[in-house]
């Protein structure tokens, strides 16, 4: 854009000066223009070019072909100032009195279209620029020919079309050809078509473009010294020299230098144009990206709203104008100034700008913003955008993608994604060392983002030193009291509270803050959240309370009740003061926050994708450990607030991760089946091929996925992006009931019948993780306020009474490492049905029925096989007790009538033959990957006859009966069922991996699932053929949410380990029992431990004919138990499946 002077030598190369006192003649007016030009005096020029012109009009009419040399000539003065639109009206003013009286091939009417290409390129109008430039081509091919020396302006707009395109290479090549064609001009001429030094200022602006410096800088040292020599340091070409000088000063970091540049640009222009002119605007803007630069913000700040102060559409660039709201807004983003960001940016959307690189930074900013706000769906919505459209057009290199990545870790971290995060600040690292960048300040950006994920994966080694030479480089580049020192003793402090060096860490924190208030950087900014945050932390754990609370005071006014930080921000406030002993305003306050946190997830969540939706609430859910920590602090004098706020915060958790899923699956689906009856496009069915693709793959080596071409992140973002569209449909077209927003304890009260308990267990923590411990809350028709009942530590729950309970079962618990645990046994039944049996018994309810809903450890348990010590009877020969994934479906857990009478039988896949034994022997002999997975799985027969069993008595029901076993026991089939099974009933092996070795998704759910028949061709198929169809013999839950199980009222997983999931896990529900239950299921029977085949055939087909004759599954279950029961008599044989509705 800044260097449209140059192409007014086009106009100075032939003529000589003349000193006449008046004009008298044109040829006079072309002199005395050029003096004007040549001595820097641009306005007296612009002013004799507007007399010639109306001499002109006075004297030949308004369409006189003399015209149109006073018109040309004007319009390259008008280039020279950046008067643009100027320029345009004086060339199309030309070209029309051209196409009245000479025609199209009149050599001028070339130059026209030529000086018309030079405006439209500087204006970014690509398209403008290309639709002349071929008819540029014909006028010299049929006129002067491309030998002639005006050719060389086509030459040269080629090179600046090229330069716009980002084909930096090709436009290199093209300015050598314009230099080329200038020489042997001159050596057969005597004469030039532009002065050679304006070509190599154009070639020095494109490596400043193309992030070149050093040779940009030769080349403009070169041009300087023949600038001077020629006495034209008053030129518009000096004034360009100049400013790319100053350029690729900035690009070098020589911040002092590049600011001494545009110091003397500024004065030229300010003398040159006047303090008036957008050219000078230019100047300033320049000065104010330096300040910018080296953070001193308020300087810049001033600068740039003078400036906008002085927009003028008419003659303002609209892009040059748009990337000062730009710079507004980005010095807002820094210094914390939230709502004038959004104003900016909001300014900016009506700018209609046109440049390409204007869209990479307002989607760089948006994300920042939104990450500022909390809202870190939005924030990653912008930055995956942002990185996404800057891989696909192949820029060479921007420092808003820098800034994405920055910005990318950062949302990374805060959502948990640590592992992510580290990837990503490496990957660019390696992209910034092959540019040979590592002395830039988007470098040490980068470095500060990958200490940070480092630090947060507890590694400390080597981090000071890498944050201490960042430190010295920002300080020899910048300033000591730079933006980014804020994040360098940020990232100090980290690393002396992971070495316990308190007193220090307290330190580099403070002088973090020091730093932003010099800067003037808000306390609402996000690191000065964290580090205040840090701050407070530290002076906690010193008890200096009341100091701790003053750090936290000092942000109380920064939010809205709808940032995502207020609810995290109240829940602090309300910890301090329980430590101060002010439980009731404590409580008062965590209320309030829990209650916001709720009100911000309907709001917010409503149209995200289900991962999205997952990993936001895992990293938004500190406020309710902020609770529980108030709530274990209350003791026996837990109020009856609290007891209500507890029970309420395990429905709503619980109502986010499966009752709004459910609902969400269902309007999806509903979409899906209404495109599908008008014969249109079903967009499930390529959103769920997408997730079968991502399953596969997900235990698929490294040079596997390699081999299929796989990308994690285009995929993922796919995904989400495709689901949250559906979302948005479905939400628009849908008629499904909507769940209600918020669910109370005594919505749950009103749907119990007199003899029924709910009892919701919980597992709670406190914020240090320093107390863990299960407790539950009871509640039945009369309770005036939940019951709580004391179960006891997490570490006596999860260890030495779960050894004590494996005892009993088959080796079920492979998986789990147990940690600090003694070896003397307690009785598992006194430890985990004790106290909630003896809560109901303290109700006096006749055959009470007890509605559990399980959370953590609990989930690994078959309550029914506990054995009292003081009767020695089985908790199932005691006790009815009916399993919910939460109390909240109370309601629909009572048995309803069939939609159809048709049932799927899976079972005995084909696993192991001879040919797929060998294949997967050479397979891991072969592999040289330390990532590959291997199933070496026994076949099945017994479950052939479970199915067989089944099939005849449903048949002799009446029921349609589909049986797969062997081959047809396939995951296709049942990932394409065309309509939903009343009952599904699997029987094969399930898993559970702890610990996936190298997982392409956090989801939890692609660590369970279920075989099938395809696995025993994983090692013989085409790896390509099995990403294709997303079909290995592996339905991992990830997929199985996506089935079609709407009209489905039971689902049986008559296969091992089907049940298990993470005691860890703060969701509290089993991995398969949830993902069945988001694709429709109503209930779900699985098992906990590798199950004994014959005692599994007798329950399966004792439950079902107790089931047709009952018609109550419960009822029938615990019948079916208890006729095992009798025969096999241990445990092991009986209580491994459990039913959860």
């Amino acid at each position: 854009m800044k260097n449209l002077l140059l192409i007014l030598s086009l106009l100075f190369c032939t003529v000589q000066f003349c000193n006449a006192n008046t004009i008298n003649n044109e040829r006079l007016y072309v002199d005395s223009l050029t003096t004007l030009q040549q001595s820097g005096r641009l306005i007296e020029a612009k002013e004799l070019s507007i007399q010639w012109i109306n001499e002109i009009k006075e004297k030949h009419g308004e369409i006189s072909v003399n015209l149109v040399v006073p018109l040309i000539f004007s319009s390259k003065l008008c280039i020279g100032r950046r008067e643009y639109k100027l320029s345009i009206h004086h060339l199309e003013e030309a070209i029309a009195i051209m196409n009245k009286t000479t025609g199209w091939l009149y050599p001028d009417y070339g130059l026209a279209l030529n000086l018309l290409i030079l405006c439209k390129t500087q204006q970014h109008d690509l398209f403008g620029a290309l639709g002349y430039l071929n008819e540029v081509e014909v006028i010299y091919q049929k006129t002067l020919s491309k030998e002639h020396i005006d050719y060389g302006y086509t030459i040269l707009n080629k090179a600046l079309i090229e330069q716009l395109k980002g084909n930096f290479l090709e436009a290199e090549s093209l300015f050598f050809d314009a230099l080329e064609f200038n020489e042997i001009q001159y050596n057969k001429t005597g004469k030039v078509y532009i002065q050679p030094e304006w070509i190599k200022v154009l070639l020095a602006d494109l490596y400043v473009k193309w992030y070149k410096p050093t040779e940009a800088s030769e080349l403009l040292k070169m041009v300087d010294k023949a600038v001077v020599e020629l006495n034209q340091v008053n030129s518009p070409l000096y004034a360009q020299v100049v400013l790319t000088f100053g350029d690729a000063m900035m690009l070098k970091e020589n911040f002092d230098i590049a600011l001494s540049y545009y110091n003397k640009f500024e004065k030229n222009i300010a003398v040159t144009l006047g303090k008036a002119h957008p050219w000078y605007f230019i100047g300033l803007h320049k000065i104010a990206k330096v300040y910018k630069r080296q953070s001193k913000f308020e300087t810049a700040k001033r600068l740039l709203v003078n400036i906008e102060g002085h927009y003028n559409p008419d003659s303002f660039d609209k892009n040059e104008f748009t990337e000062v709201l730009l710079d507004l807004a980005k010095i807002n983003i820094n210094q914390g100034y939230i709502q004038n960001a959004e104003d900016y940016l909001t300014k900016i959307e009506a700018t209609n700008y046109d440049k390409r690189s204007l869209s990479y930074y307002y989607l760089s900013l948006k994300g920042k913003l939104s990450f500022m706000k909390g809202d870190y769906i939005d924030a990653e919505l912008h930055v995956t955008e942002l990185i996404s459209l800057i891989r696909q057009e192949k820029v060479y290199y921007t420092s808003h993608y820098n800034s994405a990545v920055v910005a990318l870790v950062d949302l990374d971290l805060v959502l948990g994604r640590l592992d992510d995060a580290k990837k990503a600040a490496s990957t660019e690292l390696k992209f910034l060392k092959r540019r040979e960048m590592t002395n830039t300040i988007d470098y040490i950006k980068i470095v500060l983002s990958d200490v940070n994920a480092t630090l947060s994966l507890n590694d400390t080694i080597g981090t000071l030193e890498r944050i201490e030479n960042c430190e010295n480089l920002i300080v020899e580049k910048c300033q000591k009291y730079h933006y980014l020192m804020v994040r360098v003793n940020y990232l100090k402090g980290i690393y002396y509270t992971l070495n316990n060096q308190l007193d220090k860490a307290q330190t580099a924190y403070e002088l973090a803050l020091s730093i932003s208030q010099k800067l003037g950087i808000q306390s609402g900014e996000y690191y000065s959240l964290i580090i205040i945050d840090a701050i407070a932390n530290i002076l906690v754990d010193k008890g200096e309370i009341d100091k701790a609370l003053d750090q936290y005071n000092k942000l109380i006014n920064s939010f809205s009740d709808e940032s995502i930080y207020q609810p995290a921000l109240l829940g602090r406030i309300a910890y301090i003061q329980a430590l101060k002993g002010e439980m009731r305003q404590a409580e008062k306050i965590i209320i309030k926050a829990t209650n916001m946190r709720f009100s911000q997830y309907e709001k917010n969540l409503k149209f995200s994708s289900e991962d999205e939706k997952i990993q936001y609430i895992h990293n938004t859910k500190k406020v309710f450990s902020f609770f529980f920590t108030i709530f274990i602090m209350q003791g026996e004098n837990v109020s009856d607030a609290m007891l209500s706020q507890c029970y309420n915060i395990q429905l709503n958790y619980r109502k986010y991760f499966l009752n709004e899923a459910i609902t969400r699956n269902k309007k999806i689906n509903d979409l899906g089946a209404y495109r599908d009856e008008l014969r249109f496009d079903n967009y499930l069915d390529v959103m769920t091929a997408m997730k079968s693709q991502l399953a596969a793959v997900n235990y698929m080596s490294k040079s596997e996925r390699k081999e299929v071409g796989y990308n994690s992140f285009v995929t993922r973002d796919r995904i989400n992006n495709l689901e949250k569209s559906l979302v948005y449909a479905s939400d628009a077209v849908g008629d499904a009931k909507l769940e209600k927003n918020y669910i109370d304890w005594s919505d749950i009260q009103s749907d119990l019948n007199e003899n029924e308990v709910a009892v919701e267990i919980i597992k709670i923590n406190d914020v240090q993780d320093s107390i863990s411990k299960y407790i539950a809350l009871g509640i039945h028709k009369k309770s005036e306020v939940p019951y709580l009942i004391e179960i006891g530590t997490a570490d006596k729950l999860e260890g030495i009474a779960l050894k004590s309970y494996t005892k009993t079962t088959s080796p079920a618990s492979r998986s789990l490492t147990f940690k600090g645990t003694s070896s003397s046994a307690v009785d598992p039944y006194t430890s985990y049905w004790k106290p909630i049996k003896t809560f109901v018994d303290s109700l006096a309810l006749e055959e009470p029925s007890i509605i559990v809903s399980n959370d953590a450890v609990y989930n690994l348990l078959s309550l029914n096989i506990l054995k009292n010590p003081e009767t020695g009877k089985n908790v199932i020969e005691e006790d009815k007790i009916r399993l919910v994934t939460s109390t909240s479906q109370v309601f629909r857990s009572k048995d309803q009538k069939f939609n159809n009478k048709d049932i799927l039988l899976i079972g005995n896949p084909e696993f192991s033959t001879l040919e797929s034994r060998e294949a997967l022997s050479r397979s891991m002999e072969e592999s040289e990957d330390d990532d590959s997975y291997f199933f070496e799985l026994d076949d099945l027969p017994a479950t052939a006859k479970e199915v067989q069993n089944t099939e005849a008595l449903f048949k002799s029901k009446n029921w349609n009966v589909t049986s797969l076993t062997r081959e047809k026991a396939t995951e296709n089939y049942i990932k394409n069922l065309k309509t939903s099974p009343s009952i599904l009933h699997i029987a094969t092996h399930g898993f559970y991996i702890n610990k996936l070795s190298n997982p392409v998704s956090s989801n939890a759910l692609l660590k369970s699932g279920l075989f099938f028949s395809e696995i025993s061709d994983r090692y013989t198929k085409d790896i390509n053929s099995i990403y294709e169809t997303g079909n290995d013999g592996i339905l991992t839950a990830y997929e199985a949410k996506s089935l079609n199980l709407k009209n489905t009222r039971l689902v049986i997983l008559s296969a091992c380990q089907t049940g298990l999931t993470d005691v860890s896990e703060g969701d509290g529900i089993s991995g398969l029992q949830y993902a069945f239950s988001i694709a429709g299921a109503k209930s779900i029977i699985m098992s906990l431990w590798s199950v004994d085949d014959r005692a599994t055939q007798l329950l399966m087909n004792t439950f079902y004919e107790r089931w047709m004759a009952t018609g109550n599954k419960e009822i029938a279950f615990r019948e079916a138990q208890l006729v095992v029961k009798k025969e096999y008599v241990k445990p092991y044989y009986w209580g491994a499946f459990i039913l959860v509705n």
